[in-house]
């Protein structure tokens, strides 16, 4: 889009010399001030990074219209963050619902988006049907993999040419370089499609998608790559499936990432550092694969550390040493194919906010800081696991998660926080009490 001045009419001038030059000759016109049109409207978010990298919006039906201005404005691709899941679009077995899932497809193609399908695969947000064999047990193999099939073939042929890529297997590897089972401790991290089909179902997945839309990038979706031992098993098993011929084309980075590292090697924070996360885009660059930053977020706050309410970080406290350290870890996803900004309904808001100031229109890395507290409520967060409260103590689940990202807290405890601590804006923070994933 080209801005320019508007038109200039109706300023009861009689203009009697043509334009010269930037002279203008005029008689029978009283002296006046010169009249100063309005300055061009300031270019979004997208049009500014357009030369780098596509700047995404993770949405749901709600934002979808609550916000479309501001997803106009300010991005160039955006990713369901529910309604192209597999429970979204095949609820019971053989009844497809894509109507949610066609009305984003259809405003992005209205306003020249691109469009990432988010997810085919995944051990969560899969109904109980798949996996069961009607009669109180589980799906034979045969049974599961070609409901697998099935399913992947159906929704991609219908967004065929639409989409022009797809997260086709979402976390597969656990933080200790291990495939994600059906045994996990937790059982929101249990994996039924690895429990009947082993690792079959990876390449089952990717050549499916790919049987359904050859012209589609296929992605291998995961979170924390930048620990060595699961970075090194997912490019293990990225390198064997291109070594058995099956289509991927790229990995996806969910980068939740924080200034500092942790200074314990137990925690998974400790490899939270520039030089792990270069050594994860690269990795993966070596086998031909693109990389995409899927999700990005910059927590301020220090994993394994705990906080007192009392130590929040406010506009006063936070400072451009701080800002410097946000700026410095932002510089290692530059030029990379894409980034999804993460955030809830609620917090959209904040995103024109921050859009609207000189400082994040001007420089990705401090609209990176002033997005802070946008960083995924109800977006995709996907790795199941909110850590510990670090003031109770206790772990942090989904009911008891505050979204406030600068508060490493459950929510009971954040109430002994100020309620009016305000952010990097000046403006009132509000609690985003989620409910659900």
């Amino acid at each position: 889009m080209t801005y320019g001045r508007p038109e200039m009419k109706n300023l009861n001038l009689i203009v009697c010399a043509a334009l010269v030059g930037s002279a203008l000759s005029c008689t029978k016109a009283p002296a006046r001030a010169a009249v100063e049109a309005a300055p061009p409207p300031r270019p979004g978010l997208a049009q500014q990074y357009e030369a780098f990298f596509p700047i995404g919006a993770a949405v749901n039906s709600d934002s979808l219209h609550s916000h479309a201005d501001l997803l106009a404005q300010h991005f160039n691709s955006i990713t369901a963050e529910n309604e192209m899941k597999f429970e979204s679009l095949e609820p019971t077995e053989g009844h497809f619902d894509y109507s949610a899932a066609d009305e984003m497809v259809a405003f992005a193609r209205a306003h020249g988006m691109k469009v990432r399908g988010h997810n085919l695969v995944w051990h969560r947000q899969t109904p109980d049907w798949v996996f069961s064999n009607g009669a109180g047990g589980d799906a034979s193999k045969e049974v599961l993999l070609a409901r697998l099939q099935k399913h992947i073939e159906h929704v991609v042929e219908h967004f065929r040419g639409r989409l022009y890529a797809w997260d086709v297997v979402n976390e597969a590897i656990m933080d200790d370089g291990k495939y994600r089972t059906a045994d996990e401790k937790e059982p929101d991290q249990r994996s039924k499609w690895y429990g009947i089909l082993g690792t079959s179902y990876i390449a089952a997945a990717f050549r499916a998608a790919h049987a359904a839309d050859p012209g589609a990038k296929l992605f291998y979706n995961d979170y924390r790559n930048y620990i060595p031992v699961k970075r090194q098993a997912i490019y293990e098993m990225l390198k064997q499936l291109l070594a058995d011929g099956v289509p991927i084309h790229g990995v996806g980075l969910q980068a939740h990432l924080s200034v500092e590292p942790s200074s314990s090697p137990d925690n998974h924070g400790f490899y939270q550092t520039i030089a792990e996360e270069q050594k994860t885009i690269d990795l993966f660059v070596s086998l031909g694969l693109e990389v995409q930053i899927t999700e990005l977020d910059m927590s301020l706050y220090t994993p394994g550390v705990k906080y007192e309410p009392n130590q929040f970080y406010t506009e006063a406290t936070f400072t451009p040493d701080l800002e410097a350290k946000q700026a410095e870890l932002s510089a290692v996803v530059r030029n990379r194919e894409g980034i999804v900004i993460e955030k809830s309904p609620d917090a959209l808001d904040e995103v024109q906010h921050a859009a609207e100031r000189e400082l994040a229109i001007r420089n990705l890395d401090r609209e990176s800081n002033l997005l802070r507290n946008v960083r995924a409520a109800l977006g995709r967060i996907q790795d199941g696991s909110f850590g510990v409260c670090q003031h109770c103590e206790e772990d942090i689940s989904i009911k008891r998660l505050n979204a406030v990202p600068w508060a490493p807290y459950c929510i009971s405890c954040q109430e002994l926080a100020d309620r009016n601590q305000t952010d990097q804006s000046g403006e009132e923070v509000e609690e985003i009490l989620v409910g659900a994933a």
